[in-house]
């Protein structure tokens, strides 16, 4: 005896009603805030001073085949905490790393930077603009190369 089945369509109203409750999760998800605490601000004080050992690194003559990497390192030498808020490069040659936890009064901390010549010819100047809690908002760093 053969049994024949009975081909079924697809239900369309589950799949487009199971796709609409998947969008309405995401965007609920996306207006709700999960840190479960609140972000404290830094601003700007004349209490929080960011002291660097120096602002400028030069490499004098170099090849461009290879990149070049220097430490700047500093001090919060004032009496509230120091928060970086962004470090920003001002050439895609040009990639940093540095302290992204709060510092506390007497605290050290660095910013690395590494320079890309290839590509690059003659003097080279590369600034780096670093966004923290002090009181002119900003302060920037410099490197420069000649490259051959």
């Amino acid at each position: 005896m053969r049994v024949r089945l009975k081909k079924l369509k697809p239900n369309f109203s589950f799949r487009i009603g199971s796709r609409l409750g998947v969008i309405f999760l995401f965007l609920s998800v996306s207006a709700c805030n999960f840190s479960g605490s609140v972000k404290q601000e830094h601003k700007p004080s004349g209490n929080t001073v960011m002291t660097f050992d120096k602002t400028v690194h030069d490499f004098g003559t170099v090849s461009d085949d290879e990149d070049l990497g220097c430490r700047f390192t500093f001090v919060n030498s004032g009496s509230d905490i120091l928060v970086i808020s962004d470090v920003v490069a001002g050439c895609g040659c040009t990639a940093v790393e540095y302290s992204k936890k709060p510092l506390e009064p007497g605290q050290k901390g660095f910013l690395e930077v590494v320079f890309d010549p290839r590509g690059q010819a003659g003097f080279q100047r590369k600034n780096v603009r670093v966004f923290a809690n002090i009181p002119d908002g900003s302060i920037l760093i410099a490197i420069k190369a000649n490259v051959n």
